[in-house]
C-alpha cells in the first residue's frame, strides 16, 4: 500500500470529537490512519483487523466512537455483512466506505447504507486520497455539530404557534452562480427558525414538527413573506438578483395563493418573473388535477417552476411532460462524486442533455469541490449551488456577500480561490 505524505496544514477538529473506528485487514492501511487522523484533531483512534472484532469495540467502547472508515473487503465478515449489522443495531455513528473496489460498486454500498439509516458520509478510494479524506471529515464534523442542540431541543405544536406569532420563521439564503461566467445569479430561500433561545434551527430540526401540527401552510407564507421583504431590501442597494423558494403543494389550502403572492410581490414593486417555486419531484402527483392547476396558473402569471431533487423518484419523465417547468434542479446526490464516478457522470450528463433538450436551465446541487464545479461546467449545465460557492446565510448578508464574490470572480474564474 502507498502511504501518502503527512506534510501539509490540517483542518482542526473541535474539542471532545467521538473517536474513530477504522476496520481494515491491511495493517499498512490502519497505520495511515492512526498517523493521520490524530494530526487533524483531537480524535481517538480505534483499530479492528476485521468485522467480528469491530463489532467487539463496538460493544465494549461504542460510546467513544462517533465515525467508523470501514473496508469492505475482508477475511470473514466483510464490510457489507459488518454495516448491515450496525444499521441492526442501536449504535448511532456516521461512515465511510473504504475500498479499492470500481466506483460503482462503492456507491451501491453507499447507498445500501443510506437504505439501513446508516449516515454515510461517503467514500475513499484505496490509496487514499488526502484531500477527500479532509472533505469527508468536515462533513463529519458539520454533522456532529448539530446533534447535541438537536438532543436537548424539547419543542412542541405551541411553540410553532408563538413562533409564527413572533415572526421567527425566516428566510436564509444560498447564494447560485453561473458556471461560465462566475457572476451570481439568484439565491435559494431556505426556512430557518430564529429561536430565542436555541438560535438558528435548520429544518432537520423543525420541519416535522411543523408538518405534524398542521402549520405547514403558514410556514410556507412566512418564509415567502420574508423572502420577498429582503429581495426587495436587496434591489434598493442595487442588487438585482432573482430568488427561489421551496412550495410545498399539500400545503397550499388557499386557492387564491397565486394571487396573493402576486399582490406581495407587487407591493414591493416586484414581479413573478423575479421568483421560482421549487417543486419537489416526489411530491409533485400526489393529486394530479390540483398539481396541475396550481402550476398552470403560476407560468401563466409569469412565476418560473423548478423541478427540485430530480431524478430521485420514479416518475420523473412523466412530471417534465405534464407540467411546464423552466428549471431542472440535479439532485445532489448525482452531483457529489460525478467528476470520478463514471456511473453518476453519465447520470448527470443525461440529465443535462435532456434539459438542453427541453430548453430548461439546469441547476447542480451540491456543488462542494472546484472538481465538481469544473466538471459540470464541462458538461453543459447552467448554474451550481452548494458549499464550493456559499452557505446559506441572513438576508442582511447577501448584498455584502455578492459585491465581495464580484470582486474576486469577476474575470469568470474560481479556480484557486478561497469560498465563504
Amino acid at each position: 500500500m502507498r502511504n501518502l505524505p503527512l506534510d501539509g496544514p490540517l483542518p482542526a477538529a473541535p474539542a471532545a470529537v467521538p473517536g474513530v473506528l477504522v476496520v481494515d485487514d491491511d495493517a499498512d492501511q490502519r497505520d495511515y490512519f492512526l498517523a493521520v487522523l490524530p494530526r487533524i484533531g483531537d480524535y481517538t483512534v480505534f483499530e479492528a483487523s476485521g468485522g467480528e472484532e469491530a463489532l467487539l469495540l463496538l460493544k465494549t467502547d461504542g460510546e467513544k466512537i462517533g465515525l467508523i472508515i470501514c473496508d469492505l473487503q475482508m477475511p470473514g465478515m466483510d464490510g457489507m455483512a459488518l454495516l448491515r449489522r450496525i444499521g441492526e443495531s442501536s449504535h448511532d455513528m456516521a461512515v465511510i466506505v473504504l475500498s479499492s473496489a470500481d466506483s460503482s460498486i462503492m456507491r451501491s454500498v453507499e447507498l445500501m447504507g443510506k437504505a439501513m439509516g446508516l449516515n454515510v458520509l461517503g467514500s475513499l478510494q484505496k490509496p487514499v486520497d488526502r484531500t477527500k479524506l479532509d472533505s469527508l471529515l468536515r462533513r463529519y464534523r458539520q454533522a456532529i455539530a448539530n446533534v447535541p442542540r438537536v438532543k436537548r431541543l424539547r419543542l412542541g405544536p405551541v411553540d410553532v404557534d408563538r413562533a409564527l406569532a413572533a415572526g421567527e420563521f425566516v428566510a436564509y439564503f444560498q447564494p447560485k452562480a453561473n458556471l461560465t461566467t462566475a457572476k451570481v445569479t439568484g439565491v435559494e430561500a431556505l426556512a430557518r427558525w430564529v429561536h430565542p433561545t436555541q438560535g438558528v434551527l435548520e429544518p432537520a430540526e423543525f420541519l416535522s414538527l411543523v408538518a405534524s401540527s398542521g402549520k405547514l401552510a403558514d410556514l410556507t407564507r412566512a418564509v415567502i413573506a420574508s423572502s420577498i421583504h429582503e429581495a426587495a431590501a436587496w434591489r434598493k442597494r442595487g442588487c438585482n438578483i432573482t430568488f427561489s423558494i421551496n412550495l410545498s403543494l399539500s400545503a397550499l389550502d388557499n386557492h387564491l395563493f397565486c394571487e396573493d403572492v402576486q399582490a406581495l410581490l407587487a407591493m414591493h414593486e416586484m414581479s413573478p418573473a423575479d421568483l421560482t417555486f421549487e417543486i419537489l419531484e416526489s411530491a409533485a402527483m400526489s393529486d394530479v388535477g390540483r398539481t396541475l392547476e396550481i402550476m398552470t396558473r403560476l407560468r401563466l402569471n409569469g412565476f418560473g417552476l423548478a423541478i427540485d431533487d430530480f431524478g430521485t423518484g420514479f416518475s420523473s419523465f412523466e412530471q417534465l411532460s405534464r407540467i411546464p417547468f423552466t428549471e431542472l434542479k440535479i439532485d445532489r446526490a448525482f452531483v457529489l462524486g460525478a467528476a470520478e464516478t463514471p456511473r453518476l457522470a453519465a447520470v448527470v450528463r443525461s440529465c443535462i442533455d435532456l434539459a438542453h433538450r427541453l430548453h430548461l436551465k439546469i441547476v447542480a446541487e451540491g456543488v462542494e469541490t472546484e472538481e465538481d464545479w469544473d466538471y459540470l461546467a464541462a458538461a453543459g449545465a447552467t448554474e451550481a449551488q452548494g458549499y464550493f460557492i456559499s452557505r446559506a446565510m441572513a438576508g442582511n448578508e447577501v448584498v455584502a456577500w455578492v459585491e465581495a464574490w464580484t470582486a474576486t470572480h469577476g474575470n469568470g474564474s474560481v479556480t484557486g480561490s478561497e469560498k465563504n
